[in-house]
């Protein structure tokens, strides 16, 4: 069991004792404790902080924009209590009240992205197997847990089959190539190949993993867990001149959306790539609001200029 697991067992059997000492039902704890840990796997697959003690505003405004973005206000607001309640009382840290929300009136929580140029320094900074990895988040828009999964047989025809968040895999979603993908596939097949040739010259019998970003070690073959992913996309956002707060597997995910978005994809194919449920999660996930209708008016202003230089046709003139 992972230690963030651990320790967010150890803090649920306290929190279930202190719901107890104040007789409250058991039916509550049952449905608090479903909700909380809802949250923190859905935490853990985004690769954000799972730990209660440190849980920030990155990690809240990830379960409005995309846990909760389905739900009505009354409900998030509801179930993100829930977890803001459970954090503060259980583990001293009172995020959420600290965040201040604003409910309904602010529909928007602060989320995190990277400006274009800087996503652009990260893509370039990318050594290696971070080349991969960074273009299946960044451009791809995968999560992590879905490239951790990603097999060879996954990559067919032009397009990758991806088994999103959940148990057993996940709901299922086919996305095309992206156009560099196959130039970054084959650049890491090539080092794939090396890792294995590497392993067998040690360990004749190593078995190749069925998942595609293997490393080798002392003669065996395994594939790259959570902790090492995480590490990879901190190297290579070192190299980009980016902070260890800046960058991170969602965040990579999150601004590859949004310049999508920017560079006028229609919501509907951003949110199938993502694996959304429907586009007002989308748009709330890339951060999209009032600056962006700001943006969209000037759109409309300086269309309505135009016509207005151009005589109507069939308007009579005195």
């Amino acid at each position: 069991m992972p230690r963030w697991d651990v320790a967010l067992n150890a803090k649920l059997n306290e929190y279930q004792a202190y719901l107890r000492a104040r007789k409250r039902r058991e039916g509550t704890f049952t449905e608090y404790r479903r909700l909380i840990r809802e949250a923190f796997g859905s935490l853990h697959e985004a690769g954000l902080n799972c730990y209660p003690r440190t849980v920030g505003e990155e990690e809240v405004s990830y379960l409005y924009n995309e846990l909760y973005a389905g739900l009505s206000q009354h409900v998030a607001r509801t179930q993100l209590s829930i977890v803001g309640t459970f954090l503060k009382r259980m583990a001293s840290n009172p995020v959420l009240e600290e965040m201040n929300l604003e409910w309904p009136e602010d529909e928007r929580l602060s989320v995190k992205w990277l400006e274009p140029t800087r996503a652009l320094a990260l893509l370039q900074a990318a050594q290696g197997l971070e080349r991969i990895l960074v273009h299946l988040e960044l451009c791809c828009l995968m999560r992590r847990c879905e490239v951790m999964r990603l097999g060879l047989q996954d990559f067919k025809g032009g397009a990758i089959e991806i088994d999103g968040k959940g148990r057993s895999g996940g709901k299922h979603r086919t996305i095309p190539y992206h156009p560099r993908t196959q130039g970054e596939l084959d650049y890491y097949l090539r080092l794939r190949e090396e890792t294995i040739t590497t392993a067998q010259e040690t360990g004749p019998d190593a078995s190749v993993p069925d998942e595609i970003l293997i490393y080798a070690r002392a003669g065996r073959l395994g594939a790259y867990r959570e902790t090492a992913i995480d590490a990879m996309v901190k190297s290579a956002g070192a190299r980009a001149g980016l902070g260890p707060y800046e960058v991170s597997n969602h965040v990579l995910r999150r601004t590859g959306a949004r310049m999508m978005k920017k560079a006028g994809a229609r919501t509907i194919t951003i949110m199938r790539i993502l694996g959304h449920s429907t586009e007002e999660q989308t748009l709330r996930y890339i951060g999209w609001g009032i600056d962006e209708a700001a943006e969209d008016m000037q759109l409309m202003d300086g269309y309505l200029s135009n016509l207005g230089q151009v005589p109507v046709t069939g308007t009579k003139t005195a």
